[in-house]
């Protein structure tokens, strides 16, 4: 994995502050090729808290994110949606403490209406418990969300900025730490 720049590392204190202290959704947002699937993968693996991770681009409906989050779980998919949500709320540890989500979806920009707003119910309590949601998408999944109806409330947007000239130095000295700036 590429050592994280300035502003990765920043957006993931970002993060883990919303974790800790909204515990609900949060959404990272950010251009293609900024990094947001750097920022979740260092944030997982400096974890010893393991969330459930998915790719907003292979679910393609409510029933489908409820099935990969249960097999995620290790649970067996029986019974009706409700029933496997009831079953996944006593299974899974949390993790918010230490600021990690419990689920975190990339590529959520992708993602159905339908699928956006199971994970701001699961965020809410709808099903039991608040679970903690990382939504990870492009610059657009903000509006998204917002049109969904009822109209949900975000509890924390993180923006990870476009790198600027310290980032970009920062990542060459790492790719190639014996060029000179100029070379690089």
């Amino acid at each position: 994995m590429l050592q994280l720049v300035r502003s990765q590392q920043a957006c993931i204190e970002r993060i883990r502050s919303a974790v800790r202290w909204a515990r609900r959704l949060v959404v990272m947002i950010g251009a293609p090729g900024q990094g947001k699937s750097t920022v979740i993968e260092a944030l997982v693996l400096a974890s010893t808290v393991n969330p459930l991770l998915l790719d907003g681009e292979l679910l393609s409906d409510r029933t489908d994110a409820i099935l990969r989050l249960i097999g995620l779980a290790g649970l067996r998919p029986e019974g009706t949606d409700l029933e496997m949500l009831a079953r996944l709320q006593n299974k899974h540890q949390t993790g918010t403490e230490q600021g990690i989500p419990e689920i975190i979806v990339d590529d959520a920009h992708r993602l159905p209406d339908d699928v956006l707003r199971l994970f701001q119910e699961l965020s809410a309590g709808a099903y039991g418990r608040r679970w903690s949601v990382l939504l990870v998408g492009e610059d657009g999944l903000v509006s998204q969300f917002q049109a969904l109806k009822p109209k949900p409330t975000l509890s924390s947007t993180v923006l990870l900025p476009r790198w600027d000239q310290h980032d970009l130095e920062e990542a060459c000295t790492a790719l190639h730490p014996g060029l000179e700036i100029a070379a690089r």
